[in-house]
């Protein structure tokens, strides 16, 4: 299969950044769970709460409401490196309308027309930045009443 390389790499990128906005999207997902979202226009989300005796595992003890946003696990899955390799042929070059470039043959290396082709290999690095904190920065602010 022939690609050019422009076209590879970009799709390459394009894959990487929908799969870390596809986990995002997934984690704040599974924390509004923790939510109950009114009935409004403009809906108003309260936190739905735990009961919990404190000390645990006594009869008598202080109840305290907890947020069951405060119960997640807050360091969600992220891709902070992703390294993708790929093995590849150069084949020549387009000249042909918008598709100007190197052309790039993305078969397999144990191609058993032409095993002695030199195939090259690529490896293409993606590091993202900190992850936001703004699910941090709500549970942080809900858990104030508590101490």
């Amino acid at each position: 299969m022939e690609v050019t390389f422009q076209d590879l790499i970009t799709s390459i990128g394009v894959s990487v950044q929908e799969a870390r906005r596809a986990i995002e999207d997934a984690a704040m997902e599974l924390y509004f769970q923790g939510y109950e979202k009114d009935s409004a226009d403009q809906p108003v989300y309260t936190p739905i709460q735990r009961r919990i005796r404190l000390p645990l595992g006594t009869a008598s003890g202080k109840i305290l409401e907890v947020p069951v946003t405060a119960l997640y696990h807050h360091n969600v899955m992220e891709l902070d490196n992703v390294t993708v390799k790929l093995k590849f042929l150069p084949c020549g070059v387009s000249q042909s309308g918008e598709k100007k470039g190197l052309l790039l043959d993305v078969q397999p290396s144990e191609n058993e027309e032409h095993p002695e082709l030199p195939y090259s290999e690529l490896s293409l690095s993606f590091q993202s930045s900190s992850a936001p904190e703004g699910m941090a920065r709500v549970n942080e602010h809900s858990l104030k009443p508590l101490s």
